[in-house]
């Protein structure tokens, strides 16, 4: 939708027809980043009008990890062990939730650029990839 550090390798990452989960909370929250350009006038308010749809478009691609009392609670424990932000507690536990129902041989790789989020979902035995740092791998 924009370009940043990483959005080559996330591109790549979609073109290969794999299978996406995220947080419902996900959803809000790109659509709250263009909202916030828009508003900051880092985007016109008719592109912000044209991205819209994409992300809708984008989104029913995704496996939506609903916001269950499961999933608070898994996001509750998951906050005091490793002192993540609210949402990227919330993410995290989605994911948690999710592997739980899958079976073994189906494993999810935790996609993020945060630091402390890659650290606590390593910690949580998933596998991460970091777009910003693959990117920059690429380009080596």
């Amino acid at each position: 939708y924009c370009s940043e550090a990483g959005t080559l390798w996330i591109e790549d990452l979609f073109a290969q027809n794999l299978i996406f989960a995220c947080a419902t909370l996900g959803l809000i929250e790109v659509v709250a980043t263009f909202s916030r350009k828009q508003k900051g006038k880092q985007i016109s308010t008719t592109d912000f009008q044209k991205v819209l749809p994409t992300i809708d478009a984008d989104w029913q691609n995704f496996i939506q990890v609903q916001l269950t009392n499961e999933v608070l609670l898994e996001a509750k424990q998951l906050t005091q062990r490793f002192a993540l932000r609210g949402a990227d507690s919330i993410h995290l536990a989605s994911a948690v939730i999710l592997q739980s129902r899958l079976s073994q041989s189906d494993q999810i790789i935790f996609v993020t650029a945060d630091r402390e989020l890659e650290i606590a979902a390593q910690s949580s035995a998933f596998g991460v990839l970091n777009p910003v740092v693959e990117e920059a791998n690429r380009t080596l």
